[in-house]
């Protein structure tokens, strides 16, 4: 197997550091200070075993090996309480992880929802679970009388795995809510900007589109996110699916999901940039529109939902 270069390595890369597996969450080249010296590669990883994340440095002549690591398709069959039960979707063998160390996943676990396990040297050690979960709202108090759940606000909720959430006031008892996997972030994407057909420009919402190397990606539908570029926080729209507008009603079979964002009061060209989708919430269905007049309509409703709703509330 080659060896991985410490001047190759790349975010989300996974490289094998003392019989350890690590996935690369960033790396900077630092220059020489001095005549003579060599270039340092700083890198900051996370342990797929423990979790846990460093900071360490290396030469540019370091290398190392690439770990046995598979991420697998899989479904969640039950709890014993102290231990999580999978079906290998593949091979349908069936294994186990402690409830105690999947932490916080376990509360948005159902019965036969589909996820990805992370396997090291052939066992598993991790899940990776969908970026939303429609689950059962179980207990909620009522909200006002006729609540539309505008303003913003919410209130709070049990969902039927028992995770706490908050929820618009006008959700009830025995309503699915999707709740979002967060985790103190929220569910990335990571892409190149590749040249699109520009019909967003010419409609006058000009967007980004992105070159994917995901497996798994947010069900079809408009998205408020957040997009992290050049050290830039920006707000923006995502909608993941076929484009529907400028297709037929019956979509080729085949075709590929596709990712657009359009950035919100952003007018620079990320032809050829790397920049991260951090999906916040999920605003609609992907749907088809009759003109492209309907869709621009549409759209200055979803920015004026998503600002409201999620922008505004999380810079409060």
């Amino acid at each position: 197997m080659a060896l991985i270069g410490a001047n190759e390595l790349k975010r989300k890369m996974l490289i094998e550091i003392e019989h350890q597996p690590y996935a690369v969450i960033d790396v900077f080249f630092a220059s020489p200070s001095a005549r003579g010296a060599s270039t340092m590669v700083r890198t900051k990883l996370r342990n797929l075993l423990t979790d846990a994340v460093m900071e360490r440095s290396f030469r540019t002549g370091e290398k190392f090996e690439e770990p046995d690591v598979v991420l697998v398709p899989a479904s969640f069959l039950y709890s014993d309480g102290e231990n999580c039960h999978f079906m290998d979707a593949a091979t349908y063998e069936q294994f186990a992880l402690a409830a105690e160390q999947l932490g916080e996943d376990k509360q948005y676990l159902k019965e036969g929802i589909a996820l990805h396990v992370l396997k090291y040297n052939g066992e598993p050690i991790a899940i990776q679970l969908p970026p939303f979960a429609e689950l059962t709202v179980i207990a909620t108090e009522p909200g006002g009388r006729n609540d539309t759940g505008s303003g913003g606000n919410t209130k709070p909720a049990t969902l039927e795995t028992g995770l706490q959430v908050k929820v618009p006031l006008f959700i009830k008892e025995g309503e699915v809510e999707e709740a979002s996997k967060l985790l103190g972030r929220n569910y990335p994407v990571i892409g190149k900007v590749v040249q699109g057909a520009k019909r967003g420009q010419t409609l006058g919402f000009p967007t980004a589109n992105l070159e994917l190397s995901e497996e798994l990606y947010p069900k079809k539908g408009v998205y408020a996110v957040e997009v992290v570029w050049n050290q830039q926080l920006l707000n923006g729209l995502a909608n993941v699916g076929m484009n529907p507008t400028f297709l037929p009603a019956q979509v080729k079979e085949g075709m590929l999901l596709s990712i657009e964002v359009y950035i919100l009061n952003f007018h620079q060209d990320l032809y050829g940039e790397e920049i991260q989708i951090n999906f916040k919430k999920r605003i609609r269905d992907e749907t088809r529109f009759n003109s492209a007049s309907e869709l621009m309509e549409q759209i200055r409703k979803d920015v004026k939902w998503a600002t409201e709703n999620v922008f505004h509330r999380h810079q409060r």
